[in-house]
C-alpha cells in the first residue's frame, strides 16, 4: 500500500509483456514495409521533378531564337506562322 492509502496497480504478467512487445514489433515491421515500398516511388518522383525544373531553368537561360535562326526542314519553302490565323473560307466537298 502507498502512503496516500492507495494500493499499487498489479504488475503485468510475463505473457502480457511478451504480447505487448510482439504487437509493437509487428506494427514497427509494418511501418518499415510500407516505407520500403513508398520511398523508391517518392525518390523517383522527386528526381523526375528536379530534372524537369533543371531543364526548364536551362531553357530560360538560353537566348531566344531570332529570325532564320532555326533550321528549316524544307530549304526550298518558306515557313509561315499561322498560329491564331482565321479559318480559311471555302466549301468542303
Amino acid at each position: 500500500m502507498l502512503a496516500d492509502g492507495k494500493s499499487q496497480p498489479p504488475k503485468p504478467s510475463l505473457v502480457s509483456r511478451i504480447l505487448s512487445v510482439l504487437i509493437r514489433a509487428v506494427v514497427l515491421l509494418g511501418f518499415l514495409f510500407v516505407f520500403d515500398k513508398l520511398l523508391p516511388s517518392i525518390s523517383e518522383q522527386t528526381q523526375s521533378f528536379v530534372v524537369a525544373k533543371w531543364q526548364q531553368m536551362s531553357l530560360l537561360q538560353q537566348e531566344l531564337p531570332t529570325e532564320n535562326s532555326l533550321p528549316n526542314p524544307l530549304p526550298d519553302k518558306r515557313l509561315t506562322d499561322t498560329w491564331g490565323g482565321g479559318a480559311q473560307s471555302g466549301s468542303l466537298s
